[in-house]
């Protein structure tokens, strides 16, 4: 068996691909919660004006139709608020508000009972919210209908201030409002679109890096495997040699012919074993694969190593394991917190043939019944993955207290 000095020194090429910064994992989800609390928080303010104007008109409105409209408006804007900071934000209060705003509009000649009493420069209240309810449809709907809503709607909307209804602005006013609503909107749903096609890009980068790690890793523990069988073949070698040297007697000569024989036989299979035709590999070299590549590239992770058993582990077992490891050690370096967080990767194995892997920190953590059902990294990566192979994933987190995730196998079923 190799030492551990030697497994230790040995250069990983998982390790390099093993950390992404915080800023590259889970991107796309993270930019759409920082955009939709800050949108939440700016509907929120343009709300209030649009209250103070829609309640200043309210006495020339059909109350039976104005106020449900002016309810649902203001309904949708609290949900997205309550949505988007205290629960897992959802697009249907973006179409609800986009949806709001819509009726107030094609309804608009019912909410008005008489336009010959509107004032001079009359401006129907849903003008307030025109803009960032297009925007809202903007990021919650296709591409295709986005573009229509942005487009349509204030030219629809532009096409009415025209009317006594609107008020009877002149052509240039209604133009005005109708192409100031239009770019206000496409500018910021625009770079709504930049900013998450980047995001994306960075998690097909990201995914890919970590696809390469687990790949990496479970090569090189085949490496390990195959150091540790050569290493067991060197030693029947030289044992082979001494009986031969020292035979005197025909029984001896028989002996050391028969571990010679072995030897050579062991030998031919070794250097006929295909790298990708290998269907297990032990404990120590898993863990040793894993131990090198969290040393090499995260140093803040301290790991501590129990072999009781040198268990064969089977090679998609293996992998399954390497995956949801390298996976849970890129969530505790992007989510616990900075470097000063303290970290632990625990390889354990017991005299029963049981498996366990501890990727531990004692960072931010979080609830685990929280998670958003998007967030793909904890249930299908880690939990599912370690089921689909006959093995375990428990996630034991609660916050300011860190997390740990727990993986288990038994090579006993």
């Amino acid at each position: 068996m190799t030492s551990e000095a030697t497994k230790n020194d040995s250069r990983s090429t998982s390790a390099k691909l093993l950390v992404a910064t915080p800023s590259s994992t889970f991107a796309a989800q993270q930019l759409d919660i920082a955009l939709g609390r800050i949108f939440s928080l700016a509907l929120l303010l343009s709300a209030v004006e649009t209250a103070i104007n829609a309640f200043g008109q309210a006495h020339f409105l059909n109350p039976w139709v104005f106020w449900p409209i002016i309810s649902l408006v203001l309904g949708s804007v609290v949900g997205m608020v309550l949505s988007n900071w205290f629960f897992s934000a959802s697009r249907f209060w973006y179409v609800l508000h986009f949806s709001a705003i819509l009726l107030a509009l094609l309804t608009w000649n019912i909410q008005l009972e008489n336009a010959k009493v509107l004032p001079a420069n009359f401006t129907p209240w849903p003008w307030w919210q025109l803009g960032i309810s297009t925007m809202s449809a903007g990021f919650a709907l296709s591409v295709g209908l986005a573009a229509f809503s942005i487009i349509v709607i204030p030219a629809y909307f532009g096409m009415l201030l025209l009317t006594p209804m609107g008020g009877s602005a002149t052509v240039l006013e209604a133009t005005q409002d109708a192409v100031y609503s239009i770019l206000f909107s496409a500018t910021f749903v625009s770079v709504v679109y930049l900013l998450r096609y980047r995001a994306r890009k960075q998690d097909e980068a990201n995914a890919l890096q970590q696809e390469e790690a687990v790949q990496a890793a479970t090569s090189e523990a085949a490496e390990y495997e195959r150091v540790y069988l050569a290493s067991m073949l060197h030693n029947k070698v030289l044992n082979a040699l001494s009986l031969a040297g020292e035979a005197r007697s025909k029984a001896e000569q028989t002996r050391a012919q028969g571990v010679a024989t072995e030897a050579l036989a062991e030998l031919q299979n070794l250097n006929e074993w295909p790298e990708q035709q290998e269907h297990s590999v032990s404990a120590d070299s898993l863990f040793s694969a894993l131990t090198n590549a969290v040393r090499q590239q995260a140093p803040s992770f301290e790991v501590s190593t129990s072999l009781r058993q040198n268990i064969e582990i089977p090679m998609d077992v293996a992998t399954a394991i390497t995956e949801a490891t390298v996976q849970a050690v890129n969530n505790s370096l992007i989510h616990a917190g900075g470097l000063s967080v303290h970290r632990e990767l625990v390889l354990k194995t017991n005299a029963n043939g049981a498996l366990k892997v501890v990727v531990a920190d004692r960072g931010r953590g979080f609830r685990p019944a929280r998670v958003p059902k998007n967030r793909m990294g904890i249930k299908t990566l880690i939990t599912r993955r370690m089921e689909s192979v006959g093995g375990q994933a428990k996630i034991d987190s609660e916050p300011g207290f860190g997390a740990n995730v727990i993986l288990t196998w038994s090579a006993n079923g």
